[in-house]
Parts: structure tokens; C-alpha cells; sequence
């Protein structure tokens, strides 16, 4: 579903609908690369497995960019704080959070995650049809990645993609 916002379209639910058929075990399935570097930390861990879902599909791999973790740190920090999964928890939609850290990608897309591991986050955005696209999207060549803990163990993972980085 897409609500239109002044700000223009967005995105505020995705849903898979089963009508006469039994529902699909695709988020039970495994994900590619999520048994990616075991022992790594887990934003490394998470880098490793976003490379290895790129590559199920024959794309290169996305450059770790230092600036973009930062990025995806502060909104991970946010949304585990406040316990809300969003694009914007009060500190602006990931575009606008970009441009405060003074960059202005030619194409940027988020993902986030909350889940009870970091396989399961992985296992959900790959099943999720357009958190996939961000993992596949030919016009991202950078990545940032942040993975909070809280207090129960949970993740809370955010991807930031960029095309085009400027300074």
C-alpha cells in the first residue's frame, strides 16, 4: 500500500495475500548467505551476507562505506530506543538523514529489520519484495549497516544503500 504524503508516494505497507491456497513458508525458508561469517561482528556478519545474497544472483558486491554505518548507526540506536521499526522514528526519513551527515547520494534506499537473530532479520528482508530490491538494486554501489542489541537479545538492523555518493 502506498499513501500519498505531501512529501509525495511512500510506501507504508507490504502484505502477502494468499486467497484459496494455503500460505507460503517463504520467510521459514533460508536466505542466501545467512549462514554468511560465523564469528564475525555481527554488522560485519550482516555485510557478509548481503554480499552473499548479491552474489546468489550474480552481482558484485555493495563497498562498506564508514560514513553510511554511521548513518545506519544513529537510526538503529533510535529505533531500539523507542521500540518503533520505521523509515522515520522522529529523525527524518533516511534521504533527509543522509543529507544532515552532508551527503547527497544520486540514489539512496533503506532497510530495517527487528528480529530475535541476525538470520532471521536477513531471512525477512529477503523475503520481502521490496527490502529484496534494495539488496539487489543495481544502482546501489555503497553500504552502511548497523545491528543493535537490546535488552531481551533482539536486532535491530538497518541498511543503508547509495548510488553515486557525493561529498
Amino acid at each position: 500500500m502506498v499513501a500519498d504524503l505531501a512529501t509525495g508516494p511512500r510506501p507504508v505497507l507490504e502484505a502477502t495475500v494468499f486467497a484459496d491456497v494455503d500460505p507460503s513458508r517463504e520467510t521459514q525458508r533460508a536466505a542466501p548467505g545467512e549462514d554468511a561469517a560465523p564469528g564475525a561482528t555481527d554488522e560485519d556478519r550482516l555485510a557478509a551476507m548481503v554480499a552473499a545474497a548479491r552474489a546468489s544472483v550474480g552481482l558484485p558486491p555493495l563497498t562498506r562505506d564508514a560514513r553510511l554505518d554511521a548513518v545506519s548507526r544513529r537510526h538503529a540506536m533510535r529505533i531500539a530506543a523507542t521500540g518503533e521499526l520505521a523509515h522515520d522514528a522522529g529523525d527524518g526519513d533516511p534521504v533527509e538523514r543522509l543529507r544532515v551527515a552532508g551527503l547527497d547520494p544520486r540514489d539512496a534506499g533503506e532497510n530495517v529489520a527487528h528480529a530475535g537473530s541476525l538470520p532471521l532479520a536477513h531471512r525477512a528482508l529477503w523475503a520481502s519484495p521490496s527490502h529484496r530490491a534494495n539488496l539487489l538494486g543495481r544502482e546501489f554501489q555503497r553500504l552502511g549497516i548497523a545491528v543493535v542489541r537490546d535488552d531481551h537479545g533482539d536486532v535491530w538492523v538497518v541498511e543503508t544503500f547509495a548510488g553515486g555518493l557525493l561529498r
